[in-house]
């Protein structure tokens, strides 16, 4: 894969919605997926971006991609993004649209490893399966955290109507939820 128009440099981009989910600055497990797969793919020479940040932003308070767009602009050997899945790039339809339309005017390629998908043809044509492909992709990672969501909503409304305590779910950016009532609690648990 790593030849051509493209080179052997890649950034390599790994997102997290919240700091809580970083479990050690300067590691990702997303980021060393991404490295030991470019590199089984042909790539030698990586540019690494990790940020926490909200797949829900929009372009400008994106720093992921503000800092790409920059690098790019300085390093314009680099001619390949690498993401896990789709939703790492940004889970805002008009982000997405963005992001693709910058990647075909520019010929950078992306490689989405967990879909085996990418964006552009070898010799750096957008194809139409794989523009349709990357569409429904988009389309997905913007509703799967819409029902996420709404299931979400509906299991805090059943734990509060039980008394249950609630803890904070580590891909929230919210802050944690508690609920305490003066109701009984089961046996063994107490407030």
């Amino acid at each position: 894969m790593a030849n051509g128009i493209f080179g052997h440099k890649a950034v390599i981009l790994s997102r997290v919605s919240t700091q809580g989910q970083v479990l050690q600055e300067g590691f990702s497990p997303q980021q060393n997926d991404l490295m030991i797969w470019a590199k089984q793919m042909g790539y030698t020479e990586f540019h690494s971006i990790d940020t926490a940040e909200s797949g829900f932003l929009e372009l400008e308070s994106r720093d992921g991609w503000n800092n790409i767009f920059a690098f790019l602009e300085q390093n314009p050997d680099f001619r390949t993004i690498i993401v896990t899945e789709i939703n790492r790039l940004a889970r805002n339809e008009s982000v997405l649209m963005f992001v693709k339309d910058y990647l075909y005017k520019h010929k950078i390629q992306l490689l989405v490893k967990d879909l085996n998908f990418c964006l552009l043809n070898p010799d750096g044509e957008k194809s139409l399966g794989a523009d349709l492909m990357f569409n429904i992709y988009t389309s997905m990672a913007h509703f799967e955290m819409s029902t996420k969501n709404e299931r979400k909503i509906r299991a805090l409304k059943e734990y509060r109507k039980k008394a249950t305590m609630v803890f904070q779910d580590p891909y929230s950016s919210l802050p944690p939820k508690t609920s305490t009532t003066s109701s009984s609690f089961p046996s063994g648990i107490s407030a």
